[in-house]
């Protein structure tokens, strides 16, 4: 039986950083860490028995409800950076399945196996043999490449929110004044290039930054090389829509996303949704311009696009096709998963301590 192993980097982003930079990775707390690896547990889905799952802390099975625990143990279960190194280095896994690609990974597997052709059949199985590169990964993921997008953008929307990625800090206050004229609110949020699940952004409104403002966006362009500056937008719904990037793409069904008032990722529902016609189309047609984007850019595999409806300033509801570009295994593409192998719409959603559960919708 071929030698399979699954990889829960949900922090990947933070190497890729790292590796762009050409600095040391950050690290998070121990505590969170724990919880990214018991959320990593979800991605058993892709497995079979006997496959390996690594995760960088070990997981707690007995916390764990059917049919997420049957689906674990039956998995190998791997943790910590040296497991990683030796089931890559000693057990040489024929194919391999990480939430993001990353240089640290990359240079210790094999040459990737050959491409198969994507079907809605058997995307689940044709997953495993698009292995991204990682130079299309740190380049897809980072914020700065949604700037390639803009004209699906536009023909799918001609009043979408202010967005802008800004290399340098002397660009950021004279962008802040065009986003102010665009949009009366003022309110904005600048998003690191590399960062997921709503995190380290930060929100003001006006033109004119206080010093502690000032002082943590400053920080940010030290940090993230660039940040991308969005109007704060009143968002109606969320949505994704996930698929395949093989010789063709695949694209799966649109997902419900439920996100904080603040921005950030609750959960996710893999079932029949019901955002207007004319939007679904839009994100579909939104999304495979995308995948082209991405195939472009010499992206191959599994990624996810989110957008969201919003209420602009005189109470008309619109549609932002493209919110995020996540070029990457996402939640998303999870709970379609899930709903593929139990047969029922599913929900992932957070529980204390701030991991993701599966549940049945």
């Amino acid at each position: 039986m071929t030698k399979r192993l699954i990889i829960g980097n949900l922090d990947f982003e933070q190497t890729l950083l790292a590796e762009t930079r050409g600095k040391t990775v950050m690290r998070y707390p121990q505590r969170v860490r724990q919880q990214i690896s018991h959320s990593a547990a979800l991605l058993a889905v892709f497995g079979r028995p006997g496959d390996t799952l690594w995760t960088e802390e070990a997981l707690d099975t007995a916390a764990f409800e059917e049919p997420l625990k049957s689906a674990v143990e039956a998995l190998d279960l791997r943790s910590g950076e040296e497991a990683l190194r030796e089931t890559l280095n000693e057990r040489k896994p024929e194919e391999v399945l990480c939430w993001g690609m990353t240089h640290a990974i990359e240079d210790q597997l094999a040459p990737g196996p050959a491409g198969a052709s994507v079907d809605g059949a058997g995307w689940l199985e044709a997953i495993w043999k698009h292995r991204p590169s990682a130079n299309a990964s740190a380049r897809c993921n980072n914020r700065r490449f949604i700037e390639d997008t803009k004209r699906c953008q536009m023909e799918s929307s001609t009043h979408f929110p202010f967005r802008r990625f800004i290399a340098e800090m002397s660009a950021f206050e004279p962008a802040l004044v065009e986003l102010v004229a665009q949009h009366p609110s003022g309110q904005w949020v600048a998003k690191p290039s590399y960062s997921a699940a709503g995190r380290k952004q930060i929100r003001g409104e006006g033109c004119e930054l206080s010093s502690a403002d000032r002082d943590r966006v400053s920080k940010h362009f030290n940090k993230y090389a660039g940040v991308m500056l969005e109007s704060w937008v009143d968002r109606v719904a969320d949505f994704g829509i996930s698929g395949v990037i093989g010789s063709e793409t695949v694209m799966l069904p649109v997902h419900h996303q439920h996100m904080h008032s603040n921005g950030g990722f609750v959960g996710i529902s893999a079932m029949k949704i019901n955002p207007t016609d004319d939007d679904e189309v839009a994100l579909n047609r939104c999304a495979r311009e995308v995948a082209a984007h991405l195939h472009k850019a010499g992206y191959r595999g599994a990624f996810t696009l989110d957008g969201y409806r919003y209420r602009k300033p005189d109470g008309v509801v619109a549609l932002q096709p493209v919110g995020e570009i996540n070029a990457r295994i996402s939640f998303g593409l999870v709970a379609q998963a899930w709903r593929a192998r139990l047969g029922y719409d599913v929900l992932l959603e957070a529980a204390p301590p701030r991991i993701l559960r599966l549940a049945k919708r």
